[in-house]
């Protein structure tokens, strides 16, 4: 039992830190977010299907999962996540990828958010996992093997323990 009860508290100890930069967490969905996926970024359904349920067994849902093959694929809907090419505003020195999000200025909700990817990229393991938490409103949490975190190379994709942490900031 003792043995126990240091294990919570060294558990504890870590998390308090990393805690208050999620409190930090202003924005989130009031709603199932879609998520489409501009066919031209090479991004591989089971990619997709890995990644989103990543989330889900964090708590989140989604509404729906769909590709799309036209042109103008790029622009996200209200209530969805769309998965896109880079566009020319986009840092292409320093990322792999990036997320926009969009707030309601009445309710300071998310109502949509835009994935950037390069087609490289766009199967490379925790990328998207990494991505879409951004768009779920989480920022980036710099504790080595985290998803949120923001180096690729110190990042990680362990979600032992991340779902206590996770439990008291899920939407």
């Amino acid at each position: 039992m003792m043995f126990l009860n240091l294990i919570v508290l060294v558990m504890g100890l870590q998390t308090i830190h990393y805690e208050e930069l999620a409190k930090e967490r202003t924005h989130k969905w009031k709603m199932n977010p879609g998520v489409t996926v501009c066919n031209n970024t090479g991004v591989k359904s089971y990619r997709l299907t890995h990644a989103l349920k990543y989330w889900e067994k964090l708590g989140y849902k989604f509404d729906y999962i769909r590709y799309d093959d036209m042109i103008s694929c790029g622009e996200p809907r209200f209530g969805e996540i769309i998965i896109t090419l880079p566009d020319q505003k986009f840092d292409f020195s320093n990322h792999m990828a990036s997320t926009r999000i969009t707030i309601s200025n009445k309710t300071k909700e998310i109502v949509k958010a835009k994935i950037l990817i390069f087609p490289k990229t766009a199967n490379k393991d925790r990328v998207l996992e990494h991505e879409i938490g951004h768009a779920l409103g989480w920022p980036h949490i710099n504790q080595p093997y985290h998803i949120m975190n923001s180096s690729w190379h110190t990042g990680g994709h362990n979600s032992r323990g991340l779902k206590l942490f996770y439990k008291n900031y899920i939407d």
